[in-house]
């Protein structure tokens, strides 16, 4: 029994003595993270309209009718007539902090990219088309700065004559119908 108790002792003090041989200093770093995202904000906050009657009768009408600052807005046309036209100007404005572009603008559903492209619709089912929708001002891929920075574009609505147009037939008469334009914003940085 006595050799056990050697040999355990033995082995305890060459454990002991390789701990010690083993034995070293350690730390440990850490890297704490902290990230705050930005805002992307981008709305219509200014929008008017004027038409081409000048000085002579005022027949037709032209109106925005909704409270700005918003995601949309609404242009409406009392009274057209052939040649008549309505401007409307508009801002877009960057609340975020984030800057943001011109993705994509959109008339009727058709793509549209550089200022002064339009695309002509038939407000009821008819073959002829009664106005020209031209956006002006902007175009894909334009910039509008963070915190607050504007872009300012103008939509023109246009009831389509012959004489100007070229297409042959001029707006129908007791024509009625709704257009939408889409303006896409998205980060400066998206594809």
């Amino acid at each position: 029994m006595k050799k056990i108790g050697l040999i355990c002792l033995a082995v305890v003090l060459s454990l002991g003595a390789m701990g010690a041989a083993l034995a070293y200093w350690s730390d440990t770093l850490t890297i704490n993270g902290s990230v705050t995202t930005g805002t992307f904000d981008t709305n219509f906050t200014a929008a008017t309209c004027t038409d081409n009657e000048g000085t002579g009768p005022d027949v037709g009408t032209c109106g925005v009718t909704d409270t700005l600052p918003a995601k949309s807005f609404t242009v409406t046309i009392g009274n057209g007539y052939p040649c008549y036209q309505c401007t409307v100007n508009y801002t877009i404005t960057n609340s975020g902090t984030i800057p943001a572009k011109i993705k994509s603008i959109t008339i009727g559903g058709v793509p549209v990219t550089h200022a002064g492209d339009y695309v002509d619709i038939d407000l009821n089912p008819t073959t002829n088309k009664d106005i020209r929708v031209t956006v002006t001002a902007i175009s894909v891929g334009d910039a509008i700065a963070a915190n607050g920075g504007t872009l300012s574009g103008d939509l023109e609505i246009h009831v389509i004559e012959n004489s100007v147009e070229g297409l042959g037939y001029d707006a129908d008469e007791n024509a009625s119908g709704d257009f939408t334009v889409t303006i896409e914003t998205t980060q400066f940085n998206a594809p």
